[in-house]
């Protein structure tokens, strides 16, 4: 997931790591909570810096693609 050439371009544009790419995607649904670790100052201020990244559209609809829906219920990994 970390070499995906969606998420690296998308983390480019906004000068920052696919990790705050992922945590803006999940919290940009108003109705899901996460929970980040962190466990260094500057991975805390990371964490904090994805909240202000707003995808566009555009965006959203290749990540979309990129990791589409499952078809079937299974455990979540972690990243």
């Amino acid at each position: 997931m970390l070499r995906n050439p969606v998420l690296k371009q998308i983390a480019a544009a906004y000068g920052t790591d696919v990790f705050a790419i992922m945590l803006a995607f999940v919290l940009r649904n108003g109705n899901v909570f996460a929970v980040p670790k962190a466990s260094t100052p500057p991975h805390t201020k990371a964490n904090r810096e994805a909240v202000e990244i707003i995808l566009s559209n555009e965006e959203v609809a290749q990540l979309d693609k990129a990791f589409p829906m499952p078809s079937r219920d299974y455990g979540l990994d972690m990243v």
